[in-house]
This record gives structure tokens, C-alpha cells and sequence, in this order.
């Protein structure tokens, strides 16, 4: 007899829900949250409890999201000719940030306690508290298998990549091509912005940021309105087909599944 905590994932399960949660990204509100809820549905189907699947979720955070601050910040070094203005309202920005960062630590141990007792009536917070107990665990998984954390790195990367690809080509249709030190930046000044807004897949403010961001570098707005619209064409709107076949996938297999068990 296979229970539901014995189904083991493969790279096809990973596959379509990483093409899942790309489609419910675009589609739903609250930006990521929206894949994070529809990857967690087929997850917990496949038997990942919620305690790994907060792993998972948290290790896939690190990971895009320390490579999308890497695409954001090291392009700067190679744009000198531009001077990029620092306001007084950023400054004091930053300084609360790191100011209310820096009071969570250090009253961790105070907020987990208050948290707990506030919390601990809900029962998805056994799960998340159990974790936090166990983040020593966790921490050492993550780091006790190095070549699984550079291959996931090298993934993302890949990914990241591939749509900076697609706006170099979409430049190109229209015999432009800005330098990729702008071309980088545009692109993830573009992610940064699109999740502050939590828009789906940051639609309206991701084309916004790209257009402001090549205006500013010299490059011509007919140019530059065309080539954005053929970009997020192909990274927003193409992937919406595949996202909507993994779901159907997903749901047939998982739906297969349970109705086996439920046989047995």
C-alpha cells in the first residue's frame, strides 16, 4: 500500500509546478503569494507537508530573490557616466529598514514568545512554529549539500538570464541594442518595483519602469515602448498557456492519486 507520505517527487512534478506557480504568479493578486498558494495546493497533494514546504519556499525566497538583488545592484559599478540622485526621503527609508531589521533581531526571542501564544489557537501555526524550532535542522540541510544549492543557483541564474535574453532580442528587432550593464538594471529595477506594487507579475508598473529606466539612458521611446511590449509579450503573457496546462496536469495526476488511496 503507498500512502500519501511515501509519494516521492521527480523533475517532472518540479517542472510543472514551477510553470504552475509562474502562471498563478500572473494571474492572481498580491504578486508572489498568489504562486505560493497554488504550488502549496499540489505540493501538499504530493505529499510535502507544510513544515518542508516552508523550507522550500523560504530556501527558493533566498535564492531568486539574493540573485535578483545581485542583477540590481552590480550593474551600478558599470553605469558611472550617469549619475543616479540620492534624496534625503531615501536615506531615512533605508535608515528605518535597517532600524526596525535590526530591533527584530534582537528582540527575536521576545516576538517568537508573544507570537506564539497570540498565534498558537490557528492551527497552520503549529507547522511554522515547528519550523522556526527546527531552523538549526533546516539551516544544516541547506547547507550541508552544497552542489544542490549551486545547482539551484545556476538555475535561477538561468532563468534570470533568459529574460534578459528576450529584452536584448526584442531591442534588436528594432536595431537597438543598449549596453547590458542598462539592459540588466532596467530588467531588475523592473522585478523590484513590479513586487512592491504586488500586482500580478508586476504588469503596469514592471513596463513602466523599463520604459522610465531606457528614456533616462538616451534611448529612443518609440524604440523603447516597442521593444518592452515585445519583451513582456513573450515573459508575461506566453508562459500563461503552459502555467495552464501544468494545472490541468497536476490536478488529473493528484485527483489519480487519492482516489487510489482512497481504493486501497
Amino acid at each position: 500500500t503507498r500512502r500519501s507520505s511515501d509519494l516521492k517527487m521527480n523533475i517532472k512534478d518540479t517542472i510543472r509546478i514551477a510553470a504552475l506557480n509562474v502562471f498563478a504568479a500572473h494571474i492572481l493578486p498580491v504578486g508572489e503569494a498568489g504562486g505560493l498558494a497554488a504550488a502549496y495546493h499540489f505540493y501538499k497533494k504530493l505529499g510535502v507537508d507544510r513544515e518542508k514546504f516552508i523550507f522550500l519556499s523560504l530556501s527558493w525566497g533566498i535564492i531568486t530573490n539574493g540573485m535578483l538583488l545581485l542583477l540590481f545592484f552590480l550593474p551600478l559599478f558599470f553605469l558611472s557616466e550617469v549619475h543616479i540622485p540620492i534624496n534625503k526621503s531615501l536615506i531615512y527609508i533605508l535608515l528605518i529598514i535597517g532600524a526596525s531589521i535590526a530591533t527584530i533581531y534582537v528582540t527575536r526571542k521576545i516576538l517568537f514568545t508573544k507570537l506564539e501564544k497570540a498565534l498558537g489557537k490557528y492551527n497552520w501555526s503549529t507547522h511554522l512554529f515547528s519550523f522556526i524550532r527546527k531552523r538549526d535542522v533546516y539551516k544544516n540541510m541547506f547547507f550541508n549539500h552544497p552542489k544542490l544549492v549551486i545547482q539551484a543557483l545556476l538555475a535561477c541564474l538561468i532563468y534570470y538570464a533568459s529574460n534578459i535574453a528576450t529584452l536584448i532580442f526584442a531591442f534588436l528587432a528594432f536595431d537597438t541594442f543598449p549596453s547590458l550593464s542598462i539592459i540588466v538594471f532596467a530588467y531588475a529595477a523592473s522585478l523590484v518595483f513590479g513586487r512592491i506594487t504586488l500586482a500580478p507579475a508586476g504588469i503596469g508598473a514592471a513596463e513602466a519602469t523599463l520604459i522610465l529606466i531606457f528614456v533616462e539612458y538616451q534611448i529612443d521611446p518609440t524604440i523603447t515602448v516597442g521593444a518592452v511590449l515585445i519583451y513582456r509579450l513573450m515573459s508575461f503573457w506566453l508562459p500563461l498557456p503552459a502555467g495552464f496546462l501544468s494545472f490541468y496536469s497536476l490536478r488529473k495526476d493528484t485527483n489519480k492519486a487519492v482516489l487510489f488511496q482512497k481504493d486501497l
